[in-house]
């Protein structure tokens, strides 16, 4: 058995982490359970996940400051903390590091961004992952900057001439490893030849630039809001 053999994960039912506890189970012995740590133990996403084997563990929703000590005792017997939280969440990430610290957690993986590195207690063991930009994140509706082939239209961060690394995958017992190297005009150009053409619809897209500096003021901004 490894010396990390409880596994937590916050953030669990989100693409990455849903993938993450799959493999987790998916290794069969190697670890004495898979513990998802959710807002909503009701969720499909969450039943589906402890169908497979996983045992789910209720959080309290805005993971503040106040509930740290239900944090620490939901993390009770837990090895080590995987952190997939996005978005709101990020800023909460501080307080799983004192709650880890109080259930006796031995190992903590943040979601790195937007985080405080300088936050990471001396006493937690901890581990930052950096995987980079996931393909899927060109399209993604959530964010400012994407690629929109249902309204022909891109905003593209910058001007679009920074070469940048995609990943199409996550892939088991790689320590480091880089996908296809490309820039926001480039994957502009390839989704527009990938369209179909349709009679009286553009093929075109439009494109709009979103300056650095915006950029810089909005994620300062979101550090500010997420604490």
């Amino acid at each position: 058995m490894p010396a990390f053999s409880n596994i937590a994960i916050v953030g669990g039912t989100s693409t990455i982490g849903q993938a993450l506890i799959k493999d987790l189970l998916a290794t069969k012995g190697e670890f004495a359970s898979v513990i998802l740590l959710t807002r909503d133990p009701e969720s499909t996403a969450s039943k589906e996940l402890t169908a497979l084997g996983a045992e789910a563990r209720k959080i309290p929703s805005d993971l503040s400051a106040e509930s740290i000590p239900a944090l620490a005792e939901s993390l009770n017997g837990v090895d080590a903390l995987v952190s997939e939280v996005g978005g709101q969440g990020i800023g909460s990430q501080e307080h799983l590091i004192h709650a880890s610290n109080q259930a006796g957690v031995k190992r903590f993986i943040p979601s790195e961004k937007l985080l405080r590195t300088d936050e990471i207690s001396s006493k937690l063991e901890h581990t930052f992952i950096e995987n980079g930009f996931f393909i899927e994140g060109f399209f993604s509706p959530f964010l400012n900057w994407n690629i929109s082939a249902a309204s022909v239209a891109v905003n593209i961060p910058g001007a679009g001439d920074v070469p940048l690394t995609v990943t199409h995958h996550i892939s088991s017992k790689t320590s480091k490893f880089e996908g296809d190297q490309f820039t926001w005009n480039q994957a502009r150009e390839l989704v527009s030849k990938a369209l179909v053409p349709v009679p009286g619809v553009k093929s075109t897209f439009s494109t709009s630039y979103t300056s650095v500096e915006h950029l810089e003021k909005k994620f300062e901004l979101l550090k500010d809001m997420s604490g």
